[in-house]
Parts: structure tokens; C-alpha cells; sequence
């Protein structure tokens, strides 16, 4: 992976980490102990995982990243109950306010990609349109 691709990953990874903080749901009173295992546990480095593959018959290999995080760590496994399918009914129920924050996980992940696919996009079409412009301008200066 060029260094600009692992850069672009760890953006996202920073991301990744801030919106477990934003999103996971706190207990009343003001605990914060699952905020504070998920950002113990999830370090820039677990989130993203670079790999390389071979992907075809030539024998040419790839380097793929994967995204994962733990919603569940150690000493506050019950972030598993905020962040399945099938929501336990003491979540669906409970009364702190907390609703909002059902699958935090998953939208830590989403949203974050979402927000640098959103600017790589920009960027590429920026300079895209930079070298369309060049090629132009060289073309119509060659006539």
C-alpha cells in the first residue's frame, strides 16, 4: 500500500476511535467505563489490519486493510447487548436516555468512512479535473 493510502487509513481509524467515544452509550450517573474500555482496547493499530492477498493466477498480491473493532471489551461485555441485530429487551427498554445509541459500532465505522469517502472523492475529482484542464490548455497551445 502506498503511504498515502496507510495515512488515509489512519484518518480513518482516528475517526473511528472519536465516534466510539460520541456514540456508545453511558451509563446514569455518568459512568464511563465502556467509553473507557473501548478506547483502552481499540487502538489505531487493531482497527485497521493491513494484510496482503494473492488474488489471481498470475500470482500478483494486493494489500488489503480490514476494519474492525471490539464493542465488547474486556470488563464491559455488555457493549455486545448495545450493538447486535437483535437488541436485548433491557436496552429496548431501559430508561436512560440512551436509545439513540443502539448499534454504536457499527455507526462509528459507517460514519467515519462515509466522511473520508466523501473527501477523497472530492479530491480525486479536484485533481482530475486539474489534468483535464492541463491536457486542454496543452492542446489548444499546440495548434
Amino acid at each position: 500500500m502506498p503511504g498515502q493510502d496507510i495515512q488515509a487509513l489512519k484518518l480513518v481509524a482516528k475517526e473511528i476511535k472519536s465516534n466510539l467515544q460520541k456514540y456508545a452509550p453511558a451509563r446514569r450517573g455518568g459512568n464511563e467505563n465502556l467509553r473507557k474500555q473501548l478506547d483502552a482496547t481499540n487502538s489505531l493499530n487493531s482497527i485497521i489490519k493491513k494484510t496482503k492477498i494473492d488474488y489471481n493466477v498470475e500470482l500478483k498480491s494486493q494489500d488489503v486493510a480490514t476494519i474492525s473493532i471490539d464493542v465488547a471489551p474486556k470488563y464491559a461485555e455488555y457493549g455486545k447487548f448495545w450493538n447486535t441485530p437483535d437488541v436485548s429487551w433491557q436496552v429496548k427498554t431501559q430508561k436512560t436516555g440512551n436509545l439513540d445509541k443502539i448499534d454504536f459500532g457499527e455507526r462509528s465505522i459507517d460514519d467515519a468512512i462515509y466522511k473520508y469517502l466523501d473527501l477523497f472523492a472530492d479530491e480525486i475529482a479536484e485533481n482530475m479535473a486539474e489534468s483535464v484542464g492541463d491536457k486542454l490548455v496543452n492542446a489548444l497551445n499546440s495548434k
